[in-house]
């Protein structure tokens, strides 16, 4: 998955959202296929992964990269709004009656607010200059090796981690930090991340529209599926904080599809 990536479908229901998107996936080739269930998933070589959120008064979130020729049909039924966030970049795309159109003419846009967003840097941007990489730098997965540790610990081993990384890199935080991280992960707190906030406040977008994302859902669905499967089971390490983040996982709706092309 590159960044981040939400759908905002105005006054449509979960439901009909979630039927909708499975029908336009088959359509288009691809098959649905479970990835919490026990058997092994065939490899694709293009897959679309998102969920559908519980959605709230006026409008319900799919989380996840779509496939893009596939908005417009999807857009037929429900005005839609695309944001996305890769790096400092920021994504608009905004569909009414099955058709692209401007941003600023969507529905109910503070295009006024949309514009001043698009052009101005809303936010103070104030760049930190640490002399070693926080723990947060880590990636989800290795982070949740540290849960079980002592948090002065966990931070005094990866200060050491840290300084190795940056000697690495010249001396360059950044640089030392992009070992770590994916260059498209989403920079929430630059310019990009900023700009995105006053935008979908525009939009008049929910104060959760930007979380939780893709990868906590994830995770948080797979420890539900396993918890479901055998409740008496002990849980897995991280499973419990996966479940502490998105605590009405239950009322998300996975659809997965693959093609072979």
């Amino acid at each position: 998955m590159s960044g981040w990536h939400s759908l905002y479908l105005k006054n449509a229901d979960p439901q009909i959202v979630a039927d909708n998107l499975r029908a336009l996936l088959t359509a288009h080739g691809y098959a649905l296929y479970n990835p919490f269930s026990l058997m092994p998933v065939k490899p694709y070589k293009r897959t679309v992964r998102m969920f559908v959120a519980p959605a709230p008064a006026e409008w319900t979130r799919l989380v996840g990269e779509p496939d893009a020729a596939l908005l417009p049909e999807l857009a037929r039924s429900w005005p839609l709004v695309w944001l996305s966030l890769t790096g400092p970049d920021v994504g608009i795309q905004t569909f009414v009656d099955g058709d692209a159109i401007s941003a600023d003419t969507f529905p109910d846009v503070d295009a006024s607010a949309l514009a001043q967003a698009l052009v101005e840097v809303p936010l103070t941007i104030v760049e930190k200059t640490p002399s070693a990489l926080p723990l947060d730098a880590l990636p989800p997965d290795v982070k949740a090796l540290t849960i079980k540790v002592d948090p002065k610990k966990a931070n005094k081993m990866f200060e050491q981690l840290s300084g190795t990384l940056l000697k690495r890199a010249g001396g360059e935080v950044a640089a030392a930090r992009m070992l770590l991280e994916q260059q498209d992960a989403p920079d929430w707190d630059g310019v990009g991340g900023a700009r995105l906030q006053a935008v979908a406040r525009a939009f008049g977008l929910p104060d959760d529209w930007q979380s939780p994302d893709f990868v906590a859902v994830r995770d948080a669905y797979q420890a539900h599926v396993r918890r479901q499967r055998r409740p008496d089971a002990p849980l897995f390490p991280g499973d419990a904080e996966a479940l502490a983040v998105v605590s009405d996982v239950s009322l998300y709706v996975p659809i997965f599809g693959g093609r072979d092309d």
